[in-house]
């Protein structure tokens, strides 16, 4: 997983680019098969040390020092053997095995924290648990103030009134000093946008 970062993975998307000739320069003889793969990963993934490399990680991102921090869930097909919940993985939509990550990155797009679950919970529930045991691992304290950009629909009724009803310290500065405001506002919203998409040459 740090080779495929080095390789310039910065997401999830970008792992299927990945350069078996590039691994093997970097670390020597690669296991490409699913089982031995398993085996070595079941040997030194323990909780201690998942937990010591997320916290090395934040200490190298600097994240002790920062506040702001986004939230990105992602949903793709799984296709290890596990028994899991069926649903629908995105863009096709079909009834398959979705894997649900939710990932927790610095304002730079730096990857801090992530979970992976099936699609049991909706992220309206997950949101909460998840940064709550982001920062037991992380050894944060209670009282240390989070603000999130969610990158999905978290919004409902039920979140509001948890973050409201003071969950967590760390959410209750949301809900403080709040004013409304008219929308649109005086004079009405303007703007201009291009985008442009460029074709490949010839």
């Amino acid at each position: 997983m740090l080779a495929s970062l080095l390789l310039g993975a910065i997401n999830i998307e970008q792992t299927k680019f990945l350069n078996w000739t590039d691994l093997s320069q970097l670390l020597g003889a690669v296991v490409r098969f699913a089982h031995p793969q398993r085996q070595e990963l079941e040997r030194v993934a323990t909780q201690a040390t998942i937990e010591a490399l997320a916290r090395f990680n934040a200490h190298q991102l600097g994240a002790e020092s920062q506040s702001q921090f986004y939230f990105d869930p992602h949903t793709k097909h799984y296709t290890g053997q596990r028994t899991c919940l069926r649903g629908g993985v995105p863009p096709s939509g079909g009834r398959t095995r979705p894997c649900t990550s939710d990932f927790i990155h610095t304002r730079a797009g730096e990857p801090l924290y992530f979970e992976t679950t099936d699609n049991f919970a909706d992220l309206r529930e997950r949101f909460f648990k998840v940064v709550q045991r982001c920062r037991q691992v992380m050894k944060w304290p209670a009282e240390r103030v989070l603000s999130f950009v969610v990158d999905r629909a978290i919004f409902g009724q039920e979140v509001f009134e948890q973050v409201a009803g003071g969950c967590d310290a760390a959410f209750d500065h949301l809900g403080e000093g709040y004013e409304a405001q008219a929308w649109p506002p005086p004079g009405g919203i303007t703007g201009a946008m291009v985008i442009e998409r460029p074709r490949k040459p010839g």
